[in-house]
């Protein structure tokens, strides 16, 4: 077993080895920080980590997004719907989604129309979007 370590020994540079040892080193300023705690206290900050405040804000991508979430609760109330579905009520559901799908494609073809600097690439975003047609 390891012997501790006095506290006379205590210093700038054993804290910064603590530092190191423990993760993945510190700047000069916890460095200090840490010195100034004392040995005792030191490791029980390492140590005790729960109690350390974080102040690290998650990044955006781990925040909720009710969008998302409301999407996707409708995806699987939309499963449920399905599963419960005759053959035919399916095909007509199937159909009308495609419709809504195209529908949609259309509108976001005219807004990106709108962006346009002149009226033959506006013509032009308008005739890429697709038809609707009936798929039986």
């Amino acid at each position: 077993m390891l012997d501790r370590l006095p506290r006379t020994k205590w210093n700038y540079t054993t804290a910064a080895h603590l530092l190191n040892r423990a993760g993945f080193g510190g700047t000069p300023a916890e460095i200090q920080a840490l010195e100034a705690m004392g040995l005792e206290k030191a490791v029980s900050h390492l140590l005790d980590y729960e109690h350390i405040l974080d102040t690290t804000l998650a990044p955006s991508w781990a925040r909720p997004d009710p969008e998302r979430i409301e999407k996707l609760r409708q995806l699987r109330e939309g499963r449920k719907r399905m599963r419960a579905m005759t053959q035919g009520e399916r095909t007509e559901f199937e159909q009308k989604q495609r419709e809504i799908d195209h529908y949609l494609a259309r509108v976001a073809a005219e807004r990106d129309s709108q962006t346009k600097p002149d009226d033959d690439t506006a013509e032009a975003a308008r005739l890429g979007a697709p038809e609707i047609t009936a798929h039986r």
